[in-house]
């Protein structure tokens, strides 16, 4: 039931969110989800059609095969079977034709399946990141198995371009596959690597501190927070995001619909000034609500 329940909730943001834009009559690109297609209908897709494939596979440990399996599959069916024609033109072939619901949705339905593989990638990856590590020593192996990753990533997503695969997260083709994790990875290596040296320096420290006094990382709080006796709560913003992240995502769109249709910027020409304190007063109200969220403990639980 609960299972059920989560998913109905995105599915039904997705929908919400169509019936909203077309009453409102506001501005969609039908070049990226379509026509009624949304990111949450994706979310929602991924997270059943995902739970559907680990029940006739049961290999959620292994989750990185099925990723390279979808990714191929849907890639051959992409360059080899027709399915980019189809995405670029639609099935009667008319370029623009939006008749019926798959042509109308035929980039975000079919961009699912890309998604579904990046799914598994970052699943996989996940059981890697907080595998529970308490040395030095453990830390700095997984940094150089994520760096290989990383590597390959990279090699791969520039083989994948050679061969005329431009990343497109329309079609969401293996090369944008590649490149998200490769661009992902990357940036988590480096924070990794931060870790690494806060983890290192607190170690040089430790000879200096009294009997009893340790120096821990704040439960659920972001890994340069270091407090005496664990008692404070952490005062920073990354797990505060990390607590609510489809809530951020979805204020975020939030917000951005009502910049759009207050400041109307796609018909008015603001200057530098103007830009700068929109873009200020956006991440302020975003960061400051899902910081109240984080304060007083409370939590979004869409799925």
């Amino acid at each position: 039931k609960q299972w059920y329940q989560r998913r109905v909730r995105v599915a039904v943001i997705g929908l919400l969110r169509t019936v909203i834009l077309r009453y409102m009559e506001y501005h969609v690109s039908y070049d990226e989800y379509g026509k009624d297609w949304n990111f949450f209908l994706t979310l929602a897709f991924v997270k059943v059609l995902s739970s559907l494939v680990l029940c006739v596979f049961h290999i959620p440990q292994n989750s990185w095969v099925l990723s390279v399996l979808i990714a191929v599959g849907y890639q051959m069916a992409l360059s080899s079977f027709g399915l980019m024609q189809t995405l670029e033109s639609g099935v009667g072939g008319i370029s623009g034709h939006r008749n019926g619901f798959f042509n109308a949705n035929r980039e975000g339905i079919c961009s699912s399946i890309g998604m579904l593989s990046l799914y598994f990638a970052g699943l996989s990856l996940g059981s890697l990141v907080f595998r529970k590590r308490g040395t030095l020593s453990e830390t700095i192996r997984l940094w150089k198995i994520m760096a290989g990753i990383v590597f390959l990533s990279w090699i791969g997503t520039w083989l994948a371009q050679n061969h005329n695969q431009v990343p497109s997260r329309c079609f969401a083709n293996i090369t944008y596959v590649l490149w998200s994790i490769a661009h992902n990875l990357t940036l988590l290596v480096l924070l990794f690597l931060m870790e690494i040296i806060f983890f290192a320096i607190s170690h040089i420290k430790e000879s200096s501190r009294l009997p009893g006094d340790e120096l821990v990382l704040v439960p659920g709080g972001c890994s340069h927070c270091f407090v005496r006796n664990s008692r404070a709560s952490c005062a920073c913003l990354l797990p505060a995001i990390s607590k609510n992240q489809l809530l951020y995502f979805l204020l975020g769109n939030i917000v951005t619909g009502l910049i759009n249709q207050v400041a109307r910027p796609h018909q008015t020409d603001y200057g530098e000034f103007s830009s700068t304190c929109f873009m200020f007063g956006y991440m302020i109200v975003v960061n400051g609500i899902i910081s109240l969220c984080f304060k007083f403990r409370w939590t979004a639980k869409f799925w």
